[in-house]
């Protein structure tokens, strides 16, 4: 069976996020399931940035986990990569609830960063607490991604 391009090219490894792992499922919700303000989320983001091991570079994607029982997943960004619920999607995400479209988003390489691009969801996508229209939109280290009831991180390491 053929890998998709964003299967092939993350997630990482266990070997390589195990730390992570068991320091993010700790860190990114309080004692409750209820999700952490953005603030101190941004906050524990950057504290799995820093236990990232440094030979990992380039553009990561971190989707973090809808409730404390989860764990984050971690993904290295390829050229490009789509996110949707749908087939079509080079990062396929089950969705039961159905608020991510088919086709939510596209995050492509441009220059030393990474462009976001709103595939016209439904929904829309949010940066930050901003939506973005359906144009490119550059994406800074650190950046939160919303779409649908999915939230990501972005991260660049060079």
């Amino acid at each position: 069976m053929k890998k998709t391009e964003a299967e092939a090219a993350g997630p990482l490894d266990d070997r390589e996020v195990d730390s992570m792992l068991a320091m993010t499922r700790a860190t990114i919700f309080e004692s409750s399931p209820q999700r952490a303000p953005v603030g101190e989320r941004l906050q524990k983001v950057l504290r799995i940035t820093r236990a990232i091991p440094p030979d990992i570079t380039g553009g990561l994607l971190v989707m973090l986990p809808p409730t404390a029982s989860d764990s984050p997943r971690l993904y290295r960004l390829p050229k490009k990569i789509t996110v949707g619920r749908g087939a079509q999607a080079t990062l396929k995400i089950e969705d039961p609830a159905k608020k991510l479209s088919s086709l939510h988003f596209e995050i492509r390489e441009s220059g030393s960063g990474h462009l976001l691009v709103d595939e016209g969801s439904k929904n829309g996508t949010r940066i930050n607490e901003h939506r973005i229209p359906t144009v490119s939109h550059p994406l800074s280290d650190g950046d939160f991604i919303h779409a649908g009831g999915f939230t990501f991180a972005y991260l660049l390491r060079s």
